[in-house]
């Protein structure tokens, strides 16, 4: 029991770090009542209402439809695409996140572009009749950065859209600095390795007082 609570200690005492991530854009389509994608009908008479409702504005939005709080995109013959508004708070690396998923039995090829910096991937393949969320690395983007998602083809490219976020790296909360919290740490001052003795010690008399 006691090399137990000593481990416990030395645990205690090893540096804690932990980065939050900062959301910088948000878009739910929330505000959407119509057919198709959350309700999970992905086909038939579904998703054909042209009023589209959207959380921020600036979206450019082509053969865009009104779905179950959240869009579809493209007719059958005709190419659908959505453009996010412009976005700031990026840094060196961004992250972009959504959820799509393709009408059923359709193309499932949908491209992703930034009109600044550069996406480890350009494209995905979509679920057929079901949500994916994807999640791509955008580098170097400066503020004001649009997102486009667009059909890969004109004819038979449905897809529906929701969930789109971006995000960037926070600082790091909760940390301690090795160089002088770290008993491990050979750079650390005599205080720090001092207090971190005389904490083991109380925990052995604690052991050694109370446990058989």
């Amino acid at each position: 029991m006691k090399s137990i609570i000593l481990s416990m200690v030395c645990l205690m005492a090893l540096p804690l770090s932990t980065f939050a991530q900062t959301q910088i854009f948000y878009e739910s389509f929330n505000e959407n009542s119509g057919t198709g994608g959350n309700d999970d009908a992905w086909t038939g008479s579904i998703a054909n209402n042209n009023s589209v409702k959207t959380d921020n504005e600036g979206w450019e939005l082509t053969k865009a439809y009104g779905a179950s709080q959240c869009l579809k995109f493209g007719a059958n013959s005709s190419l659908g695409s959505a453009v996010t508004p412009a976005i700031n708070g990026v840094k060196d690396t961004t992250w972009v996140s959504f959820r799509a998923g393709a009408w059923a039995n359709d193309s499932k090829t949908l491209k992703i572009s930034a009109s600044s910096g550069t996406l480890e991937q350009t494209s995905v393949e979509l679920g057929d009749a079901t949500w994916t969320t994807y999640t791509i690395k955008l580098i170097g983007a400066s503020n004001g950065v649009k997102i486009t998602f667009a059909a890969a083809q004109k004819s038979k490219n449905r897809f529906f859209l929701d969930d789109v976020t971006l995000t960037v790296d926070g600082e790091a909360a909760g940390s301690t600095d090795p160089s002088t919290d770290n008993p491990t740490t050979g750079d650390q001052t005599d205080e720090a390795v001092t207090a971190s003795v005389k904490s083991i010690s109380e925990w052995n008399e604690l052991a050694d007082g109370t446990i058989a």
